[in-house]
């Protein structure tokens, strides 16, 4: 889970990553070509450098989606909230949530 920060100087957006508060810089060009900053979003992202790209679909943070994710994730520290970071349980409910309520209809994919 992450929220896009500022615009990031060199290109993209500087990220903080939600769960384990830090802080990242995402290079995504469809992201910096149609949204600002300040949206919550759920994704996958790689490092191939200094940056993270987006690996699939970012998720809108609706409040259904938080819901799930609060589900799954709890009070979970730790190795759990490892094993749940890295697992694929987490991934799908929250894909699974985004569009059952309607929350993937905001993704625009270009």
């Amino acid at each position: 889970m992450f929220l896009l920060g500022r615009r990031h100087e060199l290109g993209g957006f500087v990220i903080r990553d939600l769960i384990d508060d830090t802080e990242g810089w995402l290079m995504d060009i469809a992201m910096s070509e149609h949204v600002q900053p300040g949206p919550a979003f759920f994704g996958r992202l790689m490092a191939p450098g200094p940056f993270s790209m987006t690996c699939g679909v970012a998720i809108p943070l609706a409040e259904p989606v938080l819901e799930a994710i609060d589900a799954v994730v709890g009070n979970a520290t730790g190795d759990a909230l490892a094993r749940i970071r890295t697992g694929s349980r987490l991934p799908f409910t929250v894909y699974q949530t985004a569009i059952r309520c309607g929350a993937m209809e905001q993704v625009m994919l270009v």
